[in-house]
């Protein structure tokens, strides 16, 4: 009997509307091919400090705020999976999101890299074009983008 084709699927999990589109589709995958889902958020401290500098807030409240921002998108993307019945894991990480990735993919043996990539939209993040190319130069496995 064949090996699947993906037993990890490295989902990125962002507050994107290309990124919710990315979770349904990985997760249809993981189900697909029985394969372990682990959805990652990635704390960038830049963008924290971006915020800061065009804001009125604190450092520590932003930080927060961003936390707990991404921990709910990783429990809804949870639940979604979890009623598809797919297994996952739930992993936030702080640092430029392309070492991240990379690092988790490795560290992982992820078979599988899907995540939203929103198109022409310039927010406080979102994967450029280099961040893309970075990523799927160093990636160990294959780059699934979801615009």
């Amino acid at each position: 009997m064949n090996s699947p084709l993906f037993e990890i699927i490295l989902l990125i999990v962002e507050t994107t509307q290309e990124a919710m589109k990315a979770a349904k589709l990985a997760i249809s995958l993981a189900r697909v091919h029985r394969a372990r889902l682990i959805g990652l958020n990635i704390v960038d401290r830049t963008v924290i400090d971006r915020l800061q500098r065009f804001g009125d807030k604190k450092r520590s409240e932003i930080e927060i705020e961003v936390e707990e921002n991404g921990w709910k998108y990783l429990y809804h993307v949870e639940e979604t999976a979890t009623e598809r019945e797919v297994g996952i894991s739930l992993l936030q990480e702080e640092g430029l999101p392309e070492n991240v990735i990379v690092k988790k993919a490795e560290e992982f043996h992820a078979d599988l890299i899907v995540l939203g990539t929103p198109r022409g939209r310039r927010g406080v993040r979102h994967f450029t074009e280099a961040h893309i190319e970075r990523i799927i130069e160093n990636a160990p496995c294959p780059v699934l983008t979801v615009t």
